[in-house]
């Protein structure tokens, strides 16, 4: 076998790779990754992904929304958007609105069985939330905290 070719860059990388700052974002990240697929294997439990939580937890809280602010809102382009939103129409959980204003896209909220719908995937969505291992954990509590002040 022929020996790696590494770019210009390999060095730069390597220390940047080894910098404290960046270490932690890397293991921050990492956590991050875990826990969304933690909680995305048990949202899949109630036939729920963890992007169609997302939306129906932000209709629940923010609504109304147009499909733009939607999009902005859940960082994904309206083409993508437009088919979840379809289909989250098609299973009675949405309704557009049409604006009272000049304006003529529709606005998006909840439907009565949307609401009861995101109230139950939320109430078994905190339970799973809770039930985190390093929610369990002081030290991890404490450096999470310590974490969110700094940040604020």
């Amino acid at each position: 076998m022929g020996k790696a070719i590494q770019s210009k860059n390999f060095n730069k990388f390597e220390r940047l790779k080894n910098d404290t700052s960046l270490k932690m974002w890397r293991k921050l990240l990492i956590l991050v990754e875990d826990i969304y697929a933690q909680l995305e294997k048990s949202l899949n439990e109630k036939d729920c992904s963890y992007p169609r939580f997302r939306l129906l937890f932000i209709l629940y809280f923010e609504a109304p929304y147009s499909a733009a602010k939607l999009a902005q809102r859940l960082r994904v382009t309206r083409s993508n958007l437009s088919t979840f939103l379809k289909r989250l129409e098609s299973d009675g959980l949405i309704i557009a609105c049409p604006l009272v204003s000049t304006d003529t896209r529709p606005l998006y909220v909840l439907t009565p069985a949307g609401v009861s719908y995101t109230e139950e995937l939320m109430g078994f969505h905190f339970t799973n939330v809770k039930k985190l291992q390093i929610f369990k954990s002081k030290k991890a509590v404490y450096a999470l905290k310590t974490f969110i002040s700094l940040t604020e």
